[in-house]
This record gives structure tokens, C-alpha cells and sequence, in this order.
């Protein structure tokens, strides 16, 4: 009879125990989605900021933030430099 509980016990720990790896891994994920949105965010910021006013040119001061922009935005999206 002990040896039923004791199996009992070890199972329900071990889908504690699961329950717990499965919060901690939701956690990550959403705090790396979350870092990913920021940076997309910060990095489409940095490609309206080297638009010229009231156009859609980029300003000819600013077009190494235009580029910078566009490589971090591609690098997040998993695309490789140059588009492919």
C-alpha cells in the first residue's frame, strides 16, 4: 500500500516539476519575443528617423542610420545581408 502512495507522490512531483520547467520556458520565450519587439521597434525608429520631413527620401545626412536600421531589422527577422 505505501509503495502506491509512494508512486503517487514520485508522479505528482514529477508533473510539478514539468509544470514548473514549462512556466519557466513560456517565461523565456515571451521575455526573447518581447527583447525582439523592442529592437524591431527601436530599429524602424531608426529608418522613419533618416526620412527627410514630410517625404519618403531618406535624408542623404543620415542614410548610415537608414542602413544601420534596415541590417538590425533584417538581422531580427532571421534574413541574411543583402536581402537573401
Amino acid at each position: 500500500m505505501s509503495s502506491v502512495l509512494e508512486r503517487r507522490r514520485n508522479e505528482a512531483d514529477r508533473r510539478a516539476e514539468a509544470d514548473r520547467r514549462a512556466e519557466a520556458r513560456e517565461e523565456r520565450n515571451y521575455a526573447t519575443a518581447r527583447r525582439r519587439i523592442v529592437a524591431l521597434e527601436k530599429s524602424l525608429g531608426m529608418i522613419v528617423g533618416s526620412l527627410e520631413p514630410n517625404s519618403h527620401q531618406v535624408d542623404p545626412a543620415r542614410v548610415s542610420q537608414f542602413r544601420q536600421g534596415i541590417e538590425v531589422a533584417r538581422a531580427l527577422l532571421g534574413e541574411r545581408p543583402g536581402g537573401g
